[in-house]
């Protein structure tokens, strides 16, 4: 080389440079080998001056350099008053060179200029991520077998890496010349393996990539890759080293082969969990994610198996990939699956962390655990770098290994093979996780198996728990103020709110968050100061978002039916900071809560502004007040808002695209069907008559997320809360039932699961109590005695009462009792107070029992009442209160066979003070006894033999009026005991009755009218008109799919013991319900569906 070409200094400008390199360029007298070698020294020279090596030679990191001397290089300029052209010129003409010398010189300096922006727009238009692939194509057949060759392709396969670094070169590197090539060296060339797999995991880390990809073919050649790995055998990486069609080439190391072919599998692994995360169709090999898991000790192909797995198991069934695992492992068993799960877990992953305590570890609200950075005793090695490298690879596989195990546990045959092979601890390690990358995963986890029918199952109440109370802890570490506010730290704390209202739509979570006092928790953590926090009008997106998931979470807890109104809760209020006029005390802070409310109905979010006015609805009880019309204004906007945001409504909106955000949805429905038959069967649905009309029942259970595509399940959910409270009032009853029933088996039939529990509620209550009856013992079927078909006690059956002779019985013969010694019925242990009846049916939380529900309900009264039995005609009076002279206002009806025994006395009803209410001495005397304890005389008429129609009429105002038939006794300002224990008999047992049916208590004073109606004896002209309504419109088959789930079960058995009080149909109500009736008795853990279950099975006998 000349003398002017290598005297290049150290200090030489880029000008200098390129004046340089042009003269050499120029030089005619220099061959081409020795001009090749002369080019090469030069930009050797010139590295330390560009920043591609430091003082010592040591080359440096893309981050460390200075790129100012690159970009004047690129840009070029005039030296001495003569124009110098930018390097770009140069490496094209050497790209373009013949020879393969000059064509890996002109790539190689290339490739140390992809960091320079200018530098790389210029490579664009030169294409030269085609030129990198037409270099590392062979000359000829007899190149392929010589190691230079190899060497090139290795070298192309380095430069098409890191060329995945920049979005700019993705146009070319997706295009179908390079993904064939990428593929090629993939499958022909072991050395390649990794760099070819790493170019695609970079490439996918970018999700306008991956559809090209896809297109491209090149996710089958992954798949593949993938199918052919085996991670306990990295040594075969040596037996295709030195297979004949690679040619002869030195030998490498087992060692290098190894780590070489697990670093490929550690990028196939994350390719394809990318593509699984975003809905791609990919072929995967089980038996490698097992064998990885249980041979490897490399954390990071630990990291990316682990995060397969999880993608797998998050969108696919668990139970899919579980029958996948069991089908790939040696030997084939579910055994050796859990086996191998568990022990890498226990094994590999748990001595990665230490559990540490926190406060709210002390406080009960969960745990978390901390990376170990000493040295531990794990077997996984660590990976290459520092400390911190390290801990991020452990970190994620320590997470996604977690988020697997919580995803396999709802399996129940996973389950207890876990507890009995080697048990499961510190599942809360992925709540610790400082990325937020993984604390996403982790919360994005949480929120699906929260909407999953599968993982509410009553054996899986403990992890709902657990998992409300890791949220909640997370809620306790962190605040809106914490000064970041970063994209990431924003989707943290959108996510983290998002994952607690998914954790709020169970009602055994909200009786949690209430004790935890989820608005103290949120008031500290700065739900009141959002604005102050994100002031500016930019932020109003963010800070929308954010109030919107507070509310969300709030409202289901406030509108849980114990939490809602003072009436309806055991808990002692607050008096310091409950408003007394409000009418409501169960919800803590209810002041603040409803000052926060109010301050809400003005936001300028849409949803924020709508589910704020409906919740402030829902927890007041003065909406039930005043004047009829009034009330019937607010009923219809709450309707209509309701069945306008309604998850009933996703289907038809999914499949015609109607709302804006469901023409995804229908485009995938439209591509998975293309190609079936015309009369294709949907198997998420299944075709059932409701109402004469054909009806599609959901089979599987709509999710929350994916209802908020096309509707609002969480107003939706409120309206009907509030609309399922209405039904409770008497007032209200026929107006609900008339509006809401078609809509309502709709949602049975397809709702969200939190929506699908109120309207079982709905139905519940409607028969709650309905028409005012406090008690209706009809008596009508041989093991009918105490069956309640008021739908408010729970009689119990004391002794052997005998059913009446056919033909001697009432109502076609067959209905009535004999009441002998020692039998009577029990109507509740505490008494009954018609104008306060017990509360343990208005509500089923799942993990409450009788006791821990309300002692007593008093439903609001309607003045002047036109038909308080259920006949045409509605109250149109005023809506009130009950007052203290209520009390008094009741009526008892029953029917009694005549004549009597008279070997003994005769109690029909006996208080729980026990005082006879209503009693026949054996010589035929009547009596009653007042309030005071006052035995009062009636002369009643001898009555001939047969049935005959007993009444006691009570009213505030007036005193009782005795009545038997057509003739009447009053007795004027005398009030009777009325706090009703027992009927039939005393509860000692020696004063048996005799032979009644029909046994009434209703909390309203009937008028004369109405005890004509009665007399006549008809059964047309019963009180049960809902229930008969109800049955019509198939509501038991609709309130079936209620059983699915325990949020909903409780209530949808309420429902149907109610149903069944109506004997004509209880062979229906049987038939929707008998496979799993004594499974609910007998099995399953949460009280109340325990006690509705045994209550309909007795009701059903």
């Amino acid at each position: 080389m000349g003398g002017s070409h290598s005297a290049l200094r150290a200090d030489v400008s880029p000008l200098a440079f390129l004046r340089t390199l042009e003269k050499l360029d120029e030089d005619e007298k220099m061959g081409d080998e020795a001009k090749l070698a002369a080019t090469r020294e030069l930009f050797e020279k010139a590295k330390k001056r560009r920043g591609l090596a430091d003082k010592k030679g040591q080359v440096t990191t893309r981050d460390e350099r200075d790129h100012s001397y690159d970009q004047q290089l690129v840009e070029g300029g005039t030296l001495a008053g003569k124009p110098c052209k930018g390097i770009m010129r140069f490496i094209r003409a050497m790209s373009d060179r013949p020879g393969r010398g000059w064509r890996r010189l002109g790539l190689e300096v290339a490739s140390s200029f992809f960091s320079v922006a200018a530098a790389r727009e210029e490579m664009v238009k030169m294409d030269i991520a085609y030129r990198i692939v037409v270099f590392s194509l062979p000359e000829s057949d007899a190149q392929t077998r010589t190691a230079d060759f190899v060497q090139h392709q290795v070298f192309a396969a380095r430069l098409l890496n890191d060329m995945a670094d920049f979005p700019e070169f993705f146009p070319s590197l997706l295009s179908s010349t390079t993904m064939n090539a990428l593929c090629l060296l993939l499958t022909q060339l072991a050395e390649v393996e990794a760099l070819v797999l790493h170019c695609f995991a970079r490439l996918s880390e970018w999700l306008d990539n991956l559809e090209p990809i896809v297109d491209q073919g090149a996710l089958e050649y992954l798949s593949q890759f993938f199918r052919t790995s085996r991670p306990s055998m990295c040594v075969a990486a040596k037996r295709k080293l030195g297979s004949s069609s690679r040619g002869d080439r030195e030998s490498e190391s087992s060692a290098t082969v190894g780590e070489r072919h697990l670093r490929a599998i550690q990028y196939c692994a994350s390719v394809l969990a990318t593509f699984v995360r975003f809905g791609s169709s990919v072929s995967v090999e089980y038996s490698v994610i097992l064998e990885a898991l249980q041979h490897t000790s490399d954390i990071k192909v630990l990291a990316e198996i682990s995060r397969l797995l999880y993608w797998l198991l998050r969108r696919h069934s668990p139970n899919e990939v579980l029958s996948r695992l069991e089908a790939a492992a040696q030997p084939s068993s579910l055994q050796t699956v859990v086996a191998t799960l568990c022990s890498a877990w226990t094994h590999k992953a748990l001595p990665l962390i230490q559990p540490h305590q926190t406060d709210s570890d002390k406080a009960g609200a969960g745990g978390g655990a901390r990376l170990v950075t000493s040295p531990c005793t794990s077997p996984c090695q660590k990976a290459s770098g520092d400390e911190e490298e390290h801990r991020r690879w452990a970190d994620r596989f320590v997470c996604h290994m977690n988020l697997s195990l919580w995803l396999l546990l709802p399996l129940s045959q996973f389950r207890w093979r876990a507890a009995r092979a080697e048990g499961i601890k510190g599942l809360s390690a992925a709540f610790a996780m400082p990325d937020s990358l993984l604390g996403q995963a982790t919360l994005g986890c949480v929120r699906q198996m929260m909407d999953t029918a599968e993982v509410r199952q009553t054996e899986n109440a403990k992890m709902l728990r657990f998992f409300c109370c890791q949220v909640l802890w997370l809620l306790h570490r962190t605040h809106v103020h914490d000064g970041h506010t970063s994209e990431d730290r924003l989707a943290m704390l959108s996510l983290l709110l998002d994952t607690l209202a998914a954790c709020s739509t169970t009602r055994d979570n909200q009786q949690l968050l209430r004790d935890a006092d989820v608005w103290q928790l949120l008031s500290n953590w700065g739900i009141l100061s959002l604005e102050q926090s994100f002031p500016h009008e930019d932020d109003a997106v963010v800070r929308q978002a954010l109030e919107l998931s507070c509310l969300r979470c709030l409202t289901s807890v406030a509108t849980h039916p114990l939490h809602r109104l003072a009436p309806l809760t055991p808990y002692p209020p607050r008096t310091d900071d409950i408003a007394s006029s409000s009418g409501g005390g169960g919800y803590t802070g209810q002041r603040n809560f409803l000052s926060y409310l109010t301050s809400l109905v003005g936001s300028q979010s849409a949803h924020v502004s709508n589910l704020a006015t409906f919740t402030l609805m829902a927890v007041s009880e003065d909406s039930f007040l005043g004047e009829r019309e009034a009330f019937m204004t607010l009923f219809a906007s709450i309707l209509q808002a309701w069945e306008r945001n309604s998850s009933f409504n996703y289907d038809e909106r999914a499949a015609t695209g109607s709302h804006p955000a469901a023409a995804v949805a229908a485009a995938a429905a439209a591509e998975k069907a293309e190609g079936q038959i015309s009369s294709r069967i949907d198997p998420r649905f299944r075709s059932l008559f409701i109402r004469g009309e054909l009806v599609r029942l959901r089979m599987d259970f709509l999710t929350t997320t994916a209802a908020l595509t096309c509707t609002s399940p969480y107003i939706a959910t409120t309206c009907l809360s509030w609309l399922s409270r209405v039904a409770l009032e008497p007032a209200y009853k026929q107006v609900v039932l008339d509006s809401c029933l078609s809509k309502v088996l709709l949602v049975l039939a397809r709702g969200v699961m939190a929506e699908v529990r109120e309207a079982a509620a709905l139905v519940a209550n409607l028969l709650w109590g309905h028409h005012s009856l406090v008690c209706w013992l009809k008596m009508d079927t041989e093991h009918g005695v105490a069956v309640d078909s008021a739908c408010v006690l729970v009689p119990r059956k004391v002794g052997s009462p005998v059913h009446v002779p056919i033909g001697l019985g009432m109502f076609g013969d067959t209905w009535g009792f004999d009441f002998i010694k020692n039998s009577w019925i029990e109507l509740q242990p505490s008494g009954v107070q018609p104008s306060a009846p017990p509360g343990l049916l208005i509500a089923a939380p799942t993990s409450e029992t009788f006791d821990s529900l309300p002692h007593t309900f008093s439903p609001l009264r309607e003045e002047q009442p036109t038909n308080a039995l259920g006949l045409p005609g509605v109250g149109t009076g005023r809506v009130e209160k009950s007052r203290p002279s209520d009390a008094m206002t009741w009526t008892m009806t029953c029917w009694v066979r005549m004549p009597l025994s008279r070997d003994t006395d005769h109690c029909l009803v006996e208080s729980i003070r026990g005082n006879r209410v209503l009693a026949i001495s054996r010589e035929g005397a009547w009596s009653v006894t007042t309030r005071d304890g006052e035995v009062v005389s009636v002369d009643v008429p001898q009555l001939q033999e047969g049935w005959h129609l007993v009444s006691v009429v009570s009213s505030a105002d007036g005193g009782t009026r005795i009545g038997v038939d057509g003739w009447q006794y009053s007795l004027t300002s005398v009030w009777i005991d009325n706090a009703f224990y027992a009927v039939g008999n005393t509860r000692k047992g020696d004063e048996p009755f005799g032979v009644i049916c029909d046994f009434r208590i209703y909390s309203t004073a009937l008028s004369p009218a109405d005890m004509s109606v009665m007399l006549e004896g008809h059964v047309r002209d019963h009180p049960d008109g809902i229930v008969k309504r109800l049955h019509e419109a198939d509501a038991a088959v609709a309130l079936s799919r209620g059983l699915a789930v325990p949020d909903s079960r409780a209530e949808a058995l309420r429902a149907l013991a109610n149903l069944a009080t109506h004997s004509p149909r209880r062979a229906q109500v049987f038939s929707v319900c008998w496979p799993l009736l004594l499974e609910y008795v007998n099995c399953s853990q949460s009280p109340m569906v325990q006690r509705q279950a045994t209550r309909l099975l007795q009701i059903l006998q």
